[in-house]
């Protein structure tokens, strides 16, 4: 009997590792995917953050571009300007 219950033992501590290890790859995979995800996240901000500052830079390049055309100093511009108020006030 005790010899059984030796056998018994000695079969179920064996086993122990592998269950542990198991158990360790699991939590292993779902830290690995909780961080993907994070990673995911953070691209996707990131992403957003450059597209919104693409933008801001065109409308800044946009301004610079009118500010210069219609500014006094081009006859052009001048011109310019004058047709457009006369167009709003029509």
């Amino acid at each position: 009997m005790i010899s059984l219950l030796g056998a018994l033992l000695g079969f179920l501590s064996s086993l122990a590792p592998t269950v542990l290890k198991l158990y360790q790859d699991k939590q292993d995979k779902q830290h690995e995917l909780k961080l993907l995800e994070l990673q995911m996240q953070a691209q996707a901000q990131l992403h957003t953050e450059k597209m919104e500052e693409i933008g801001a830079q065109a409308d800044i390049e946009e301004s610079k571009a009118l500010y210069e055309f219609l500014n006094l100093k081009n006859p052009d511009g001048f011109l310019l300007m004058l047709l457009l108020l006369w167009l709003l006030l029509l």
